[in-house]
């Protein structure tokens, strides 16, 4: 099987309508997202220490409160061109498609830099502005859960996503887990059975320290609108109903 994207987890830490939230440490024009070629060694893909199988067991779901933060830390583009996979070309516009579709949702992305000056999602930059405060948006009472976009090359693997969640009693995961499965198999969109093990993912670690609800979800860069906004459209509805 493929490879999977850069994403990692890391120590302690965030529909567009009227009770949305959007933060941002970065300009719009400077949120470009370059068409940049890739190889072999770049496109290789790193899934966070989780494990998490799709042959679930059902479990009734609990009622979701608060929002939920979506997350893009590798969503800043350098503008000069940078050979292999530099950022998450996509990651920043599949955040903010779904942060239109899953309502009473926070956005938080675009980081002051590229992972190249600083990887948003490792260790390395646990003390950051941006890291600091999502860390306190993740330990704020209104906040239900992370989902950390990211994206990856289209020859990097033979899946068009990867899909990992975990929560602090497990009964989310098994739910949520085994529905966008399922559901994106129906829609004709292939993912893994399980989630590998890969990288360490700063972000991940994180929110499940402070009990928190944790999303990771990896998409492929290229993939068709219909099955890109297919994809997120169940991944909220998996949100809302567990």
């Amino acid at each position: 099987m493929g490879g999977i994207c850069d994403c990692c987890l890391g120590s302690k830490p965030v529909n567009t309508n009227s009770s949305t939230e959007i933060l941002t440490l970065r300009s719009t024009d400077e949120d470009t997202f370059p068409v940049l070629p890739t190889n072999a060694e770049a496109a290789t893909l790193h899934l966070p220490s989780l494990h998490v199988s799709a042959n679930l067991s059902k479990e009734e779901p609990s009622s979701p409160s608060g929002k939920f933060i979506i997350t893009a830390p590798h969503s800043t583009c350098p503008v000069d061109y940078v050979p292999g996979h530099p950022c998450d070309l996509e990651a920043g516009r599949n955040a903010e498609l779904l942060h239109k579709i899953l309502p009473n949702s926070t956005l938080y992305i675009r980081p002051p830099y590229e992972r190249a000056k600083g990887d948003m999602n490792r260790n390395e930059t646990w003390n950051s502005p941006w890291r600091v405060k999502l860390r306190e948006m993740v330990q704020s009472p209104d906040c239900a859960g992370v989902i950390d976009v990211h994206g990856f090359p289209p020859n990097s693997s033979e899946y068009d996503y990867y899909f990992i969640s975990q929560d602090p009693t497990s009964d989310f995961s098994r739910s949520i887990s085994e529905y966008v499965y399922r559901e994106c198999t129906l829609a004709g969109m292939v993912g893994p059975e399980e989630a590998l093990k890969g990288g360490e993912n700063s972000i991940m670690i994180d929110a499940i320290q402070f009990q928190s609800k944790v999303i990771l979800i990896e998409i492929r860069e290229g993939l068709s609108t219909y099955k890109k906004r297919k994809l997120l459209e169940i991944l909220a509805a998996g949100v809302r109903k567990f």
